[in-house]
């Protein structure tokens, strides 16, 4: 399912009052490559050694250059989910693998993060559009991100899955960005929902 779909899934199925959506983590196949926590539960160990972050069932964030540690306190975890690289960490540009293309070729790119006091930014950056977007590096969104004053922030998978998505006003939901991808299937999307 692609992003929109889950969205509409998690809405009718579970009765979600979804304000906005990104999509999530790497994938291969149908599966996270990442560690996957939710309300206590280990859904998904960690399979290729990649970054991720943490929402604690206290409210504070956790994120971890290795997402495996995560695993160990599943029980204390509200949600998890994995990325590929860290791209601030306390407030400081994090090491996020300079010599990796996946890093320094400007790419679409979806990302999360942290204000010290909690406050969450979801991140889009469109890319592979000659003339609109050549996209961005995680450089750039170290960047980005300590501009909008966070104090945490993880790169998600982006290219073709790169995607913000709000309610359309109609019941049902649209990306506010351009894609360059038209809806690409995607294993997990992180939804921001209205407490009931």
């Amino acid at each position: 399912m692609n992003s929109l779909e889950q969205m509409a899934s998690a809405r009718d199925k579970l009765g979600y009052d979804i304000v906005a959506a990104i999509n999530a983590d790497l994938f291969t196949g149908k599966l996270p490559n990442g560690t996957t926590i939710l309300n206590g539960n280990l859904l998904r160990k960690d399979t290729v050694g990649y970054q991720g972050f943490a929402q604690m069932k206290d409210g504070t964030y956790r994120f971890e250059n290795n997402a495996t540690v995560l695993e160990g306190v599943a029980s204390d975890i509200r949600f998890a989910c994995g990325g590929r690289y860290l791209v601030l960490k306390n407030g400081r540009v994090y090491d996020n693998g300079t010599g990796d293309p996946f890093c320094t070729v400007h790419h679409p790119r979806t990302a999360f993060g942290v204000k010290v006091d909690g406050t969450m930014i979801f991140l889009v950056v469109d890319g592979r559009q000659a003339g609109y977007s050549d996209g961005a590096t995680l450089l750039d969104l170290s960047s980005i991100f300590a501009r909008l004053g966070a104090y945490n922030a993880i790169c998600l998978d982006g290219g073709g899955s790169t995607g913000i998505y709000l309610p359309d006003g109609n019941g049902g939901f649209g990306a506010v960005n351009k894609p360059s991808e038209k809806n690409r299937s995607v294993v997990n999307t992180l939804m921001f929902v209205k407490k009931k």
